[in-house]
């Protein structure tokens, strides 16, 4: 058992100091304030009662042909719409998705629709957009560049982006989960999609200014509000989760990456010098004279090959050391949800996730977009199969939600291309 003065971050956005085994609290005060015998608390708990599930598990049934016919069925209905049907695409593609999920034998249930969605499209062009791009035109027609205006409206402007999309992103996944059923219990999202973006800007700043050694905390704060609001019909899940296992790993990955940055720079001066025959210092002075003639043009075309093969070596050193730390903090903090007497794993590891986003990269880029239902499926279907879920609990105890229902929710986030599914 650990201190009891350790501390943990937990599911109601602020912070304890129980003990922790495995990532959630062995003990929990007792709400009422009355201490009761353990075996009354076990006659009246749902994980003891006749119609209690034991290990209930998810499943997936998706199949790959009826993927593609969505695909090709949204790909040509958007051309004919010029692009406007994808919002009836991506709910046709959700409902595929979430019916073909089980949860302890019952599928889910998505009862979203195309209307909503496009109806948040046209408000956040209205609300966002449309005034942005008005501001951006008339600070180009009538701000110098050393106007002390315009650089504030440039701070501005970077602060909003920040805020906005924390805002984005919360209000998506309250979106979505609003309209997610199973068993005719819809799960909902408490909170505030504001407080939430005034998080992320607060912690995206104190991230950029310490070169990035704040990023766990930031992604923990940002975790613990948003798993600690989710609800499950009138029954909320638990988040408790501590900092110092996420910066275990993420230590190294900070260090690889470093490393392997000035490695990279470090061979791109070596290959032009050894190339161009000159010091690194000279062939950057004289890039101020850059005149592209027939005699200097292969010696440029020979940089810009170093150069990419540096961009590349690059992505694929952040790309190892980021999936490293990435499948680790999604089991941990999959590890630290409950609900109620369920306990949940997720069986992530580094190479299998390289391997989904490369695979799906390549989906999504060679054929422009057109096959990202199937780079979307991929996607679900590697985190639902990874799934465990451990753990008695009788679900008929559980009541109708009682969270918020937004009309509109997604439109900010399609601007910022937020959209999982």
């Amino acid at each position: 058992m650990a201190n009891a003065g350790e501390k943990y971050f937990d599911g109601n956005g602020g912070n304890g100091s129980l003990p922790l085994i495995g990532g959630v609290a062995d003990t929990e005060p007792c709400r009422s304030g009355v201490v009761e015998s353990h075996h009354a608390i076990e006659e009246e708990s749902p994980s003891q009662s006749e119609g209690a599930e034991e290990n209930p598990q998810v499943c997936v049934h998706f199949r790959y042909f009826d993927i593609l016919l969505l695909t090709l069925r949204n790909a040509i209905l958007n051309i004919v719409t010029l692009t406007m049907y994808r919002f009836w695409g991506r709910t046709r593609v959700r409902r595929y998705l979430w019916g073909h999920t089980s949860f302890a034998g019952d599928p889910l249930e998505y009862t979203g629709n195309g209307l909503e969605l496009f109806g948040s499209f046209f408000v956040v062009l209205l609300v966002f957009f449309t005034p942005f791009i008005s501001f951006q035109v008339l600070t180009d027609l009538f701000l110098a560049q050393n106007n002390p205006l315009l650089q504030i409206y440039t701070a501005v402007t970077i602060c909003a982006f920040f805020f906005l999309f924390g805002v984005a992103a919360y209000r998506a996944q309250g979106y979505r989960l609003s309209r997610s059923d199973w068993r005719g219990i819809r799960l909902g999202l408490k909170g505030s999609s504001i407080e939430f973006g005034v998080l992320n800007l607060a912690y995206s700043f104190l991230s950029i200014s310490t070169l990035l050694w704040t990023v766990p905390m930031q992604r923990l704060i940002l975790a613990n509000y948003l798993f600690g609001n989710i609800m499950f019909g009138d029954r909320p899940v638990r988040f408790r989760a501590r900092l110092a296992p996420l910066y275990s790993r993420f230590i190294g990955t900070w260090f690889i990456t470093l490393l392997g940055l000035l490695a990279v720079i470090w061979g791109v001066f070596w290959a032009i010098e050894t190339v161009s025959g000159s010091d690194i210092q000279q062939i950057l002075d004289n890039l101020s004279d850059f005149v592209l003639a027939p005699d200097t043009l292969g010696q440029y075309l020979i940089y810009g090959v170093i150069l990419g093969g540096a961009f590349i070596a690059l992505t694929v050193i952040i790309a190892i050391s980021t999936a490293w730390y990435r499948a680790f903090e999604y089991r941990y903090f999959f590890s630290c949800l409950s609900f109620e007497t369920l306990r949940f794993k997720l069986n992530v590891h580094p190479l299998s996730l390289i391997w989904l986003n490369v695979v799906n990269a390549l989906i999504v880029y060679g054929t422009l977009g057109i096959a990202r239902p199937v780079a979307q499926m991929r996607r679900f279907r590697y985190f639902i199969t990874r799934l465990e879920v451990k753990g008695r609990f009788d679900f008929s105890v559980v009541g109708p939600s009682e969270t918020p229902y937004p009309l509109i929710g997604e439109g900010l986030a399609d601007f910022f291309e937020i959209g999982a599914v």
